[in-house]
């Protein structure tokens, strides 16, 4: 049985594996307990951004049932969190916009479709010792951070099942 920081890094590491077929923005995903410090580090610091988007990996929930007397199945949530600053140019509310933030909602939605079947990874469904069993990803991004602070922000959580008997 995994430990739950062992299924984060593994989600990190499928996310750095996976190919995109071409996508246009880099990343690298790094595991952390509070990715939420980093759009504090954005908004203090607008220049932060950077030409691609930060993406953080970190344990989020874990839902433990009992199955019979000795077994247990944990339903492990990880958080994916995509960050990117948009430079003063760039406007959300207006047509020219759509040129910046089309692509990240695109990126968004290819790392949300790593995991399952039949993606376009292959078969993964598997993250550490844990089974993939639900990806949410809604809101799509936070409308706020867009709309406040030039953020485009948004979560992925990953749920996988493990079981002991």
């Amino acid at each position: 049985m995994s430990e739950i920081y062992e299924i984060a890094d593994a989600v990190a590491a499928a996310l750095n594996d996976a190919d995109f077929n071409g996508a246009p923005l880099s990343f690298e995903a790094v595991r952390v307990y509070l990715p939420l410090q980093r759009e504090e580090l954005l908004i203090a610091d607008p220049g932060s951004g950077g030409p691609e988007p930060t993406v953080l990996v970190a344990p989020h929930g874990d839902d433990i049932e009992p199955l019979h007397r000795d077994d247990r199945a944990e339903d492990i949530e990880i958080g994916v969190g995509v960050y990117q600053k948009l430079t003063a140019t760039t406007d959300p509310t207006a047509l020219a916009g759509n040129t910046i933030l089309d692509p990240l909602l695109q990126f968004c939605r290819n790392l949300a479709l790593v995991f399952g079947p039949n993606t376009d990874q292959g078969d993964v469904q598997t993250a550490g010792d844990g089974v993939w069993i639900k990806t949410k990803y809604s809101p799509l991004y936070d409308w706020a951070a867009l709309k406040d602070k030039r953020i485009f922000l948004a979560v992925i959580k990953f749920t996988f099942r493990q079981q002991t008997t």
